[in-house]
């Protein structure tokens, strides 16, 4: 129980960054992450989840972490656009031909 308590630590941790420097999509989507970690226990009770409850929460927070990492690369600029690979193209192709010293 002391490496999921640790986990939850890290994670709220993580949030705290991501709520210091992240645009509003981001942090909506990291907030809707956190949200959808499945629990181990039932809310207010010391009662463990089901196994069917817990594999559906797990099953909703993968679909969430998706949609968290698409939102994330986008603001990070993972997704070139096309012009931005034909300047690197040509960019390359030039630094080849240029005489070296």
């Amino acid at each position: 129980m002391g490496n999921y308590n640790q986990a939850q630590h890290e994670v709220r941790a993580a949030l705290l960054g991501i709520r210091l420097c992240a645009p509003a999509p981001v942090l909506a989507a990291a907030e809707g992450l956190v949200a959808a970690i499945p629990r181990l226990y039932a809310r207010d009770t010391k009662a463990t989840l089901p196994v069917d409850d817990f594999a559906t929460e797990h099953d909703q927070c993968a679909e969430t972490k998706g949609a968290f990492l698409d939102v994330a690369r986008r603001d990070m600029a993972y997704n070139p656009r096309p012009w931005q690979l034909i300047r690197k193209y040509k960019e390359r192709k030039y630094r080849e031909q240029a005489p070296r010293e």
